[in-house]
């Protein structure tokens, strides 16, 4: 049975390599190793300097292409230190890859799958993420009014509470959890929330694989843009719940700024619906990085509860 980060194209080294050199002779001796896989993008590195992404499935075109447009300009308004992965090639489709593809530059540091950080090392990396979402939740929407809202219903909890539910249950049964009561109360009160109409322009996949972190434990830079969007930020503010320990909130909000109790809700239940799917997909990919995360994802949500 298929999954849905199932890809329907792949490219090889070997291939990547040749359709870079073609497209961009300028970066001749083309130099590259593979640095992984998402959902939707396979990852090389050139020269030891590029990250070159190359779409896995067709439904992720039109993410790449959003980053393509918008980074640069984003880039422009986002008032922080934290580097962000903006476009330096654009690669174009071919009759060696039929999707559009994107160079940029190498941002050094790994996330937290590919390096254990424990919960209690995480303190200055809480504040720079508090920092950065600061900064890019501030930035005027009247700046990237083209750009789509929500298109995908990412807080839509009455369409997304069955299968969250369904995976607690099973999570039970194989004892991955102890008990989905918490997680159940976390649903529940999200259902009784009502949602209104946000205009914040918002990364839209801000969880533990697409934020960098360097040596000193401090965060590098933050990647995967391509389902940046206007809309609400309970969005973003997943991480808050689930990369956060409870005990570093009151320290991750002084910096942030206060939320409301419908944000708190809604960013809980959007934290509980990308773990599960996370904890699914890192056994589907046995990387244990990410089932490791997942899970200390899950433990943070209730950790107060």
């Amino acid at each position: 049975m298929s999954a849905i980060w199932d890809s329907d194209v792949e490219v090889t080294i070997d291939e990547a390599q040749q359709i870079i050199r073609e497209q961009f002779p300028i970066l001749e001796p083309v130099s590259i190793k593979e640095s992984g896989e998402g959902w939707d993008n396979k990852v090389f590195v050139v020269n030891e300097s590029v990250i070159f992404r190359f779409p896995r499935r067709k439904i992720a075109v039109p993410l790449i292409e959003r980053e393509n447009r918008w980074l640069p300009q984003l880039k422009q308004h986002l008032h922080s230190n934290i580097q962000i992965s903006t476009p330096i090639y654009i690669g174009q489709p071919s009759s060696k890859f039929p999707y559009p593809f994107t160079g940029y530059p190498l941002i050094k540091g790994v996330s937290t799958n590919e390096r254990e950080i424990s919960v209690k090392d995480r303190g200055a990396i809480v504040e720079d993420i508090a920092l950065f979402l600061k900064a890019l939740h501030q930035i005027p929407s009247s700046h990237f009014l083209g750009i789509i809202g929500d298109e995908i219903g990412r807080l839509d909890v009455h369409a997304k509470k069955l299968e969250v539910i369904q995976r607690l249950e099973w999570m039970e049964a194989n004892e991955v959890i102890d008990s989905r009561k918490p997680f159940l109360a976390i649903i529940q009160l999200a259902i009784n929330t009502s949602v209104t109409a946000r205009n914040t322009l918002v990364h839209g996949d801000f969880y533990f694989r697409n934020f960098l972190i360097c040596n000193n434990l401090r965060l590098a830079g933050v990647i995967d843009f391509g389902d940046m969007h206007l809309g609400h930020r309970a969005v973003d503010l997943a991480v808050a719940y689930t990369f956060v320990p409870s005990y570093m909130r009151e320290s991750f909000f002084s910096i942030y700024g206060e939320i409301d109790k419908e944000t708190e809700s809604l960013a809980m239940f959007r934290g509980l619906h990308v773990m599960c799917y996370l904890l699914f997909y890192g056994m589907d990919k046995q990387d244990e990085g990410i089932i490791r995360e997942a899970k200390v994802g899950l433990a943070n949500l209730i950790s107060n509860h």
